[in-house]
């Protein structure tokens, strides 16, 4: 089991837990509280993505329902089986933290993106920086690059807003992390972009990983067999933004930003949907 007191003057020890063989390089994986919607545009999106690129063999899809009695249980559970993705009941705790950690601790893949299951991946593609179909594929080769043995950090990657690029034609970035900072909404942390990226977003195509301190768990990155893990006593929605940055900090690690993995979110809910608890 991990440490779970993180005091940032007093590192942790970490203990390694053997894991099954990976099958897949990448596994990307999102918990779900009765939001059919959201979860099938994510996840067409990222199926019609990797059978485009060939990666059926290399990528696997998840999703971890957090309220299996709800009103979308069915049709989610029989969406995910027709793109070959993996559904997983689970209700024992209802928040962020505990259906996301369940949902990385089931996957199959070396690799874990978990995600929101309202949010586009929009990873810019290695060719010319376009929005372009290719991105994911990107993300793939990226990671065959990597050793496992020492992918040991957490990743984020820039959050773009709905509209793309702005009238000039350049891409439109919320922000590449979080700065400090408690928002007017009562969370804290609040988008900031990075200089020089702020005025000059193409950069962002070729610049290579850059350290930050903290970042919407909205779209992460991290390695199955070193993944540290939220509090089990966490609740409610959001806690594990900005403790598990400390977390990982007291470990020794780092928490990065990715400049070419950049995603959208979906700001606002249907009519009628459940809050998330």
């Amino acid at each position: 089991d991990y440490v779970e007191t993180v005091n940032p003057s007093k590192p942790i020890v970490v203990a390694e837990i053997p894991l099954a063989p990976s099958k897949y390089v990448l596994s990307i994986v999102a918990a779900s509280f009765d939001d059919y919607q959201g979860v099938w545009a994510t996840f067409q999106q990222l199926h019609i993505d990797r059978v485009a690129d060939g990666l059926l063999q290399d990528v696997e899809l998840l999703v971890v329902d957090n309220n299996p009695k709800g009103k979308h249980t069915e049709i989610t559970k029989k969406f995910m089986a027709k793109i070959h993705g993996t559904y997983i009941e689970y209700d024992e705790i209802q928040g962020t933290s505990a259906p996301r950690g369940k949902a990385i601790e089931s996957a199959s893949g070396e690799y874990v993106l978990c995600m929101d299951a309202h949010v586009f991946t929009m990873f810019l593609t290695e060719s010319n920086g376009s929005l372009a179909r290719g991105g994911l594929l990107r993300l793939v080769n990226w990671l065959k690059q990597q050793n496992p043995a020492s992918f040991k950090d957490l990743y984020h990657g820039p959050c773009i807003y709905d509209w793309l690029v702005d009238d000039k034609g350049k891409l439109s970035v919320a922000g590449t992390h979080w700065k400090e900072v408690w928002g007017s909404d009562g969370m804290f942390g609040e988008w900031e972009t990075k200089k020089p990226y702020k005025d000059n977003p193409e950069l962002l195509n070729t610049a290579e990983p850059f350290e930050i301190t903290l970042a919407a768990m909205g779209l992460f990155l991290t390695s199955r067999r070193h993944w540290l893990g939220f509090h089990r006593e966490q609740r409610g929605f959001g806690s594990e933004e900005g403790t598990i940055h400390a977390k990982y900090r007291a470990a020794g690690r780092r928490v990065l930003c990715v400049p070419w993995l950049t995603w959208l979110h979906r700001w606002g809910t249907m009519p009628g949907a459940t809050p998330r608890p």
